[in-house]
């Protein structure tokens, strides 16, 4: 779940402090639409995004935008410090 969370938050960072529509996310991401939406849920409990209108439509798709938060984006550079890490020692 963490690699997969990670996906998504990068996703987001890209373009903040905007929102960004969620299928767009999803595209980006490179995730199945159910995986998709497991991992957006768990990051808004973790609350490491904010979503804004967040829905499902009778068409193909989620609809829906999200933003990442301070603490989503202190999750990523911890992240990123760790990959870091681990190519420098090697």
């Amino acid at each position: 779940m963490e690699r997969l969370a990670l996906k998504v938050l990068n996703c987001l960072f890209g373009v903040y402090p905007d929102f960004m529509e969620l299928e767009k996310c999803r595209e980006r991401s490179n995730l199945s639409e159910s995986d998709f939406l497991r991992v957006v849920a768990y990051l808004q409990e973790k609350a490491f995004i904010e979503l804004e209108e967040p829905t499902r439509g009778v068409a193909t798709g989620i609809y829906g935008r999200a933003r990442i938060t301070s603490a989503g984006i202190d999750t990523v550079d911890l992240k990123s410090k760790k990959v870091k890490v681990s190519v420098i020692r090697q």
